[in-house]
């Protein structure tokens, strides 16, 4: 997958309208939570920051997304299991919504770094 490290934006869902709005993240003195403009303001909840990632359609992986990852870029038979994108200890993780077993070690793995997932059809964006 390319990194776009240079990139820093946002993505959150619009309190009135319901849809995601992407873009730069404001915080405002009323409190408030917004993306790009006041126009836009955001659930403070639904704010994911991009990882610098894109998934296998090319769509950017955020902070809070759901993803399905293919098991084949862990040695694994190919299945497809969800999890969520997490920021933790300085990088940003999958967490599995369930155990998934490195079949080269014995390791019970329940969250794995983004990064690990080089290659562009092992991700895709569900949610």
């Amino acid at each position: 997958m390319k990194m776009e490290i240079d990139e820093i934006h946002f993505k959150g869902k619009h309190k009135e309208l319901g849809h995601y709005v992407y873009g730069d993240l404001i915080h405002g003195r009323d409190g408030k939570v917004y993306i790009d403009t006041k126009e836009n303001e955001v659930i403070p909840e639904t704010v994911g920051q991009y990882t610098g990632m894109k998934d296998k359609r090319d769509n950017r992986i955020y902070n809070k997304d759901e993803v399905k990852i293919n098991t084949l870029a862990l040695n694994h038979k190919g299945n497809w299991i969800e999890g969520k994108i997490i920021f933790s200890d300085g990088c940003f993780d999958v967490k599995f919504n369930e155990p998934v077993y490195d079949i080269d070690s014995s390791i019970n793995r329940t969250k794995l770094y983004l990064k690990c997932f080089t290659v562009n059809d092992a991700v895709k964006i569900i949610k």
